[in-house]
């Protein structure tokens, strides 16, 4: 019943306009919300996040069966409602995919404040699963964050490592409520960035007792492999992506919330996995 409060709470204050960032802030927050009021993975409410930009991202502009989908995700750019279904139903499949348990489609509704049926919850799974022709799954930041550790030094002990997966498990999560951070990187640069990030709020005598962070981000070898980078044009790319992310994750998360200011460093171009 309190969970279904707080998501009244939050539905309530976004009306019928044009959907926009702050529109995707509230619901990034909502997501959160429900995510630790049902004790879930935090994981689950990044890749529920992470569905919801890739299925807005799609477009029509090839005929194909996809399209009545695709076309549904432009409406939810200008209907707030549709927007607000889309991004609850893209929560339930994330549940279902990432959890032991998932939620029922009746139970979604209800958070719905009247606004959605068990059945529309099911309609919008599809068109969301058609539009991204079923490639719901990763990688998210937190993915790459998990496996970049495990190429830092054997020297490093397990105590210091977690202390860096949870710092830039942090810092990827604040960054979901930040719009251009969840659109214009790569997860793959992003959960880069958050690694680099946590290496440089370390405290000193961890830093210097078991990292060598410059030689950890000079190391162009985990650029080519993990950033797949063929050419010195795209390792140039995704170090200025880094660089930038680096930077924009420093601003949010010592403001400890979105403060929607821009790094100083230039931003990088889109990019995709």
């Amino acid at each position: 019943h309190r969970m279904t409060i707080v998501a009244n709470r939050m539905l309530t204050s976004m009306g019928q306009q044009v959907t926009d960032v702050a529109c995707r802030e509230k619901m990034a927050i909502w997501t959160f919300q429900v995510v630790d009021y049902c004790n879930l993975n935090r994981h689950t409410a990044e890749l529920a996040m992470r569905m919801m930009d890739r299925f807005l991202s799609q477009n029509n502009d090839t005929a194909s069966p996809r399209n009545a989908s695709t076309s549904i995700a432009q409406e939810c750019l200008v209907d707030r409602k549709k927007y607000q279904l889309a991004a609850m139903t893209c929560l339930y499949t994330s549940i279902k995919i990432n959890e032991a348990e998932f939620l029922d489609p009746d139970i979604i509704a209800s958070l719905s404040r009247g606004m959605a049926t068990p059945a529309k919850v099911v309609q919008m799974e599809g068109h969301i699963l058609r539009a991204l022709d079923w490639h719901i799954g990763g990688p998210t930041g937190t993915d790459v964050v998990d496996h970049l550790v495990q190429l830092l030094p054997k020297s490093v002990p397990q105590h210091v490592k977690r202390v860096i997966i949870e710092r830039a498990r942090c810092a990827i999560h604040q960054s979901l409520l930040d719009y251009e951070l969840s659109t214009i990187i790569s997860p793959t640069a992003l959960g880069y960035a958050a690694l680099v990030h946590s290496l440089d709020d370390l405290d000193e005598w961890s830093r210097t007792q078991y990292i060598d962070r410059d030689a950890i981000v000079a190391d162009t070898e985990v650029t080519e492999i993990i950033l797949d980078c063929n050419t010195e044009e795209e390792d140039a790319h995704h170090q200025d992506s880094i660089a930038w992310a680096n930077a924009r994750l420093g601003e949010i998360t010592t403001d400890g919330r979105n403060t929607n200011k821009r790094a100083a460093s230039s931003k990088p171009k889109s990019s995709q996995d």
